[in-house]
């Protein structure tokens, strides 16, 4: 197919004069490059402007330059990612009809009310559909489902998400078969337990479930389906409140520590939801290799901490989360601890957030007792300490007890930074009752610093002196903290 631009540049002529070189009468035409550089060249395009590379069309303005160009773009599909992209806007059906046999990337993250005869148009090219991220309505889901029961060979890339309701997946998604697939993303949608789809997905690197409210699966028939998945990088599960499913038992059901699932590949781990159902998880599943771990768990009640027993042993047998820096975050209606290694790839968070808008007094400080277990492995090897307060207002009334919680497996921490709003909670959590419980907190810690809002200097004067007693029990046992004061611009 000739793709020759209205002003095509020669390959033979085509020169690259350096401006010091014009003195010298030195020029170099392009035509000496080999295809095989000319191809590297390309290539080195698109992997600095990869969405630019697919969505305006990159690679075709280089077959633009000449006939060379464009022989050596179309000889190399794969290697350059060559695709038609089909998006608002595009002329679907003259797209696939009147340009080469390219691979196919739908992209419609939202539902494009009249124009869906564009979305059925592409998929009904399965065979060259290689990425699709659809958000679909509900209606169209079940209007159209045999749209999404054929088979797609060469499918990497699928995201699926189902506005406003859920949508029970058939158990004939993507006609069971999905060899290449390397990344999926589902929402909204209830999966089947027996779904032969995933047991055909033994190549994906990534995974994203997004609940609403559940997936329909138990945690034991999700373990399942990761037993297929030994590639996996990716785990991504949200959204998930109820941990019951109408779904009968999978074929392989897990009950025993021999039977645990051992995800050597996965890096990155997040999720959102019940603790039950992330107990459930974590019971039967071992990630050695994980570097990046967000948990947050969400409570229909205020009524109990929640419960994670097996948190703990998880991140012990994650051996890469070694973090040196960690911050908690305190409100009326969450708690968040979060590390991170400051010059690794490394960090974790844990939020722990009720549902309830009208927290009962004391909640937190059950939650603080059970983050400081789950976690002591973890910031026992933390330095740097920095603690947040929102709303600010709470900060006064905060019980001494949550910050005594979480402080006590701090053990290698030698610097806090604290805002002045949690100062006075924070100076009665670290003042001993007697000499001999003096290092009983924070025994390693050298400096403490408080960040001060400039527009508080009625409270803040009262906050200059909090920790008072506690500098002079430290002095005392010749473990002086050195205590300084730094305006900011705001609380936090």
């Amino acid at each position: 197919m000739d793709i020759q631009s209205s002003d095509p540049v020669s390959a033979g002529q085509s020169a690259l004069v350096p401006s010091d070189s014009i003195a010298l009468g030195i020029t170099a035409s392009i035509s000496v490059l080999h295809d095989e550089i000319l191809l590297e060249v390309f290539d080195c395009v698109r992997r600095a402007n990869e969405k630019a590379w697919l969505r305006r069309y990159l690679w075709l303005r280089l077959a633009h330059v000449c006939r060379r160009w464009q022989c050596i773009v179309f000889a190399s599909p794969s290697r350059l990612r060559l695709q038609l992209y089909c998006t608002y806007g595009t002329d679907v059906y003259s797209l696939l009809e009147h340009w080469p046999s390219l691979p196919i990337s739908i992209d419609y993250p939202k539902w494009p009310d009249g124009k869906e005869d564009d979305i059925w148009d592409s998929l009904k090219h399965e065979d060259r559909v290689q990425e699709v991220n659809i958000s679909m309505e509900a209606w169209a889901m079940v209007d159209h489902v045999e749209m999404i029961e054929v088979a797609m060979p060469v499918l990497e890339d699928l995201a699926y998400e189902c506005e406003e309701e859920e949508v029970t997946l058939p158990d004939t998604f993507l006609g069971g078969y999905a060899p290449r697939l390397r990344t999926l993303h589902l929402g909204g949608f209830v999966i089947p337990a027996q779904l032969p789809f995933f047991l055909s997905a033994t190549g994906l690197v990534c995974l994203r479930l997004f609940g609403r409210p559940h997936l329909g699966l138990l945690p034991e028939q999700l373990l399942a389906y990761l037993d297929v998945m030994p590639q996996l990088e990716t785990l991504i599960i949200s959204n998930i409140i109820d941990s019951e499913s109408p779904n009968p038992a999978p074929r392989r059901v897990m009950s025993s520590p021999s039977e645990r699932v051992m995800l050597l590949k996965l890096t990155t781990f997040g999720f959102s939801g019940s603790d039950r159902y992330l107990d459930a998880l974590l019971s039967q599943l071992d990630a050695p290799q994980l570097t990046n771990l967000t948990i947050t768990i969400l409570h229909t009640t205020y009524t109990s901490s929640y419960k994670t027993p097996h948190l703990p042993s998880f991140i012990r047998r994650a051996a890469n989360l070694k973090p040196d820096m960690a911050s908690v975050c305190y409100s009326e209606v969450s708690m968040t601890v979060g590390v991170r290694a400051l010059h690794q790839d490394v960090a974790m968070w844990l939020q722990v957030g009720p549902l309830s808008l009208e927290p009962e007094v004391g909640w937190q400080v059950a939650e603080a007792k059970q983050i400081s277990d789950d976690m002591s492995y973890i910031l026992a090897s933390v330095e740097t300490l920095t603690l947040h307060t929102t709303p600010t207002e709470a900060a006064d009334v905060a019980d001494p007890a949550i910050w005594r919680s979480l402080l006590a497996c701090c053990r290698s921490v030698k610097l806090i930074v604290v805002p002045s709003t949690l100062s006075a909670p924070l100076a009665n959590a670290l003042t001993p009752e007697t000499d001999e419980q003096v290092m009983d907190v924070l025994p390693a810690l050298r400096e403490l610093q408080v960040l001060c809002h400039g527009k508080d200097d009625r409270r803040g004067s009262i906050r200059l002196d909090a920790f008072g007693p506690f500098s002079a029990a430290r002095r005392k046992a010749d473990r002086e903290v050195l205590i300084h004061y730094t305006m900011t611009l705001s609380d936090n």
